[in-house]
């Protein structure tokens, strides 16, 4: 089987090199030029291809190398690490008739606006939020709101809560649009409580695997130097739950 893996992160952070084994598969790992050396050095099987591009986002060279790998084997996955390599794996699997996550559902996870409006038509409460183009737009809402700050104003493809702002007044709200100008953004009321996150696997229609956590501190806490790490919570049987 031919296996594309979009790896543009860290050998020391995925370890690809420790988990990709000497199977009857073939892995093409592909990451960046600025990452050759590390990848070069590490111990990878022999059934384990390394591929570079220059520049990761000049679409045209990484659909470029993908073809050229589908050209002399037939791609049959396509997986992806990174929150905004969700799109072009979706993308990518498209164009060559990969099975895995299509375009409509990658898009319902990139797009915040898209994802809280698919939520809350399905009942799942989202707090209240809307796309905004400008300035005017953000006023408006928060007016809207009763001036009821802080509120939160990000990107709407945005990951990890990078160049997340949760703004307390006008001059917040000015410099949190104009950080992002030239990008789709989001404005939503701001929600205060503990953060939890659930992490799922579902293979062939059935959930084998279910994670619960909650960040000790808030999404944004890497922006002050603090990490954002979780207290994970196990099923040790039905209905109890060990910390």
């Amino acid at each position: 089987m031919e296996i594309v893996i979009l790896a543009n992160l860290s050998i020391a952070t995925l370890r690809l090199d420790e988990w990709l084994t000497a199977d009857d598969n073939h892995y093409d790992v592909v990451t960046t030029s600025k990452k050759r050396a590390e990848y070069a050095a590490a111990n990878f099987a022999a059934n384990v291809t390394l591929t570079y591009v220059d520049d990761w986002y000049a679409e045209a060279a990484l659909v470029g190398q993908i073809r050229r790998i589908n050209d002399h084997n037939r791609i049959q996955k396509i997986i992806s690490f990174r929150e905004r390599d969700v799109l072009i794996a979706a993308r990518l699997r498209k164009l060559f008739k990969v099975p895995g996550q299509r375009i409509e559902n990658a898009i319902l996870y990139r797009d915040k606006v898209k994802m809280k409006s698919y939520l809350r038509e399905h009942g799942i409460p989202v707090t209240d939020f809307q796309a905004i183009d400008d300035l005017l737009d953000a006023l408006c809402f928060i007016e809207a709101h009763e001036n009821k700050y802080p509120f939160v104003i990000k990107p709407v493809s945005g990951g990890g809560s990078a160049d997340t702002s949760v703004v307390h007044n006008v001059a917040e709200v000015m410099a949190a649009v104009a950080h992002h100008s030239g990008e789709s953004q989001m404005i939503e009321s701001f929600v205060d409580g503990k953060m939890y996150h659930i992490d799922v696997l579902r293979v062939d229609h059935q959930v084998r695997y279910i994670s619960t956590g909650r960040y000790l501190t808030d999404c944004l806490a890497f922006q002050h130097g603090v990490s954002t790490a979780s207290a994970f919570y196990r099923i040790a049987r039905a209905n109890q739950v060990e910390y």
